[in-house]
């Protein structure tokens, strides 16, 4: 059965993974993974470390499949794959299979997984991680030996591939704590757990030290913002009618975890506690949540897709509802519910321009350019955004064209972009360029008044502008004399 799961997962999951359009973070794993080694750690020294070992996975799979962002997609697949086929096991062990086959459809079937599977980032990655950890302190809790190596390997990897991810530990103290092990099993808990976050501890100071580059989050400022959150980070994108099914079904999983701490109802292998698995369940769906959302009424560091490593949480409290008497009858209408909410998003997800519209960005460039052409790219107003992404994410569309004010690229600029030459210190080649395509994004869609300048005493005119989503291409030519 797990592996049915898996083989779901990966149909689903893959199917028009493909499809979307990159955007910004994808191309910054791009860049990365076709920087060179050296390259790459003077990068992560300066900006971006929160995803350094990410970044490290994603250059050596580029190594063997080539770098792009479909075949670090196929990742992000696979790590759902794998998780779903993880989650469906752990359910089983601690309920019974037909809760198990729930829980791991389930996570397949969440909006946010499903997101995850097409995004070539760390996400899908880290709810895995976070899952690998969960398993392995359930087996040592069971067997001790091997897994201990397990768990700890487990823990350092998750915190060190995303940081957030160590907001489980609360959890997993308090499930350790109710489970009640002896007192030998807790020394070597602490020793391992303590030498998990030794390792973790500078990626995490080397990630404080760059907080700037998240300084356009924003804190949570109301309470209406705060209970919005578990829409936003599991259900993105699904109608209301949607969130009412989910809601409903998340709840009866609740009360039967509550109940069953009172009066057992499943036939599990009794590998954890009713109380520690109602602590486990739930604090992995809430607790990394709520603890962010609280941080960032201070501190702004939420955002939505930061918590997909809780999704496996929500998947195992919706395995739940197949918990106890009449479990197939249950498991049939949740899995028949969720399946047809989560179409919507689903679909949604796979849009072309369900991230952003690079492809048309491209195509329209291609359409437009001419032999002898030269680019133009203003310079972001943000450190974190470039328009040069177009070019990264599509370069047969800008083949053979000058850079007109490329100073370092990303491989020598030791940054997460590259660097930019001002707009006059080129007038000189602006005076003598035939014809100008300029491609600008967000807060450089449209000409600044020294841009206007510049290009008119250069003799060259707008002669075409298409504008799509957040982008503008416009074309100049030179003034007939």
């Amino acid at each position: 059965m797990p592996w049915a799961v898996g083989l779901l997962a990966l149909v689903v999951g893959g199917w028009e993974s493909w499809r979307p359009g990159p955007w910004h973070d994808e191309i910054a794993t791009l860049t990365a993974a076709e920087r060179s080694w050296g390259a790459l750690f003077t990068m992560l020294h300066h900006v971006d470390a929160v995803h350094g070992l990410y970044y490290v996975i994603a250059k050596s799979w580029g190594i063997l499949w080539g770098p792009s962002v479909d075949s670090l997609r196929v990742l992000s697949v696979l790590a759902v794959a794998a998780t779903s086929v993880l989650l469906t096991r752990l359910a089983a062990s601690l309920w019974t299979p037909v809760a198990g086959l729930v829980a791991g459809v389930g996570f397949v079937l969440l909006p946010r997984a499903q997101w995850s599977a097409t995004e070539a980032r760390s996400y899908a990655l880290s709810a895995l991680l976070v899952t690998i950890v969960v398993v392995c302190l359930v087996r040592t809790l069971e067997r001790g030996g091997r897994w201990w190596a397990g768990y700890g390997l487990a823990l350092w990897a998750a915190g060190a591939l995303f940081v957030y991810s160590m907001l489980m530990l609360p959890v997993l103290v308090a499930v350790v704590v109710l489970q009640r092990p002896p007192a030998r099993w807790m020394q070597r808990f602490w020793a391992v757990t303590t030498g998990a976050l030794l390792g973790v501890a500078p990626i995490a100071l080397l990630t404080m030290g760059q907080r700037s580059q998240v300084a356009w989050l924003q804190r949570v400022t109301s309470w209406k913002t705060a209970l919005a959150g578990p829409a936003a980070v599991f259900f993105d994108h699904t109608r209301p009618v949607g969130l009412v099914v989910w809601g409903l079904l998340l709840l009866a999983g609740l009360v039967v975890l509550v109940w069953n701490t009172r009066r057992p109802l499943s036939e599990g292998t009794g590998l954890l506690r009713p109380a520690a698995v109602l602590t486990l369940v739930l604090g992995w769906s809430v607790v990394p949540l709520a603890t962010l959302e609280l941080v960032s009424t201070e501190y702004a560091l939420f955002y939505p897709r930061y918590l997909t490593l809780s999704g496996p949480g929500v998947a195992l409290l919706l395995g739940a509802c197949a918990v106890g008497p009449a479990a197939r009858w249950r498991a049939a209408v949740a899995l028949g519910l969720v399946a047809a909410v989560a179409y919507g998003p689903w679909k949604d997800a796979r849009r072309w321009d369900s991230k952003d519209v690079l492809p048309q960005v491209a195509a329209t460039v291609s359409s437009d350019r001419k032999p002898g052409d030269d680019v133009l790219f203003p310079a972001p107003k943000r450190s974190d955004r470039t328009p040069r992404i177009a070019m990264y994410a599509y370069p047969e569309a800008f083949s053979g064209m000058t850079d007109l004010t490329l100073k370092d690229s990303f491989e020598t600029s030791g940054q997460l972009w590259e660097t930019n030459l001002p707009l006059a210190s080129v007038a000189s080649r602006l005076a003598t360029a035939r014809r100008i395509i300029r491609v600008g994004y967000g807060t450089v869609q449209g000409l600044s008044p020294e841009e206007q300048r510049l290009l008119r005493a250069a003799g060259l005119r707008l002669t075409r502008q298409d504008r799509m989503g957040g982008w503008s291409v416009m074309v100049f030519d030179r003034k007939p004399q």
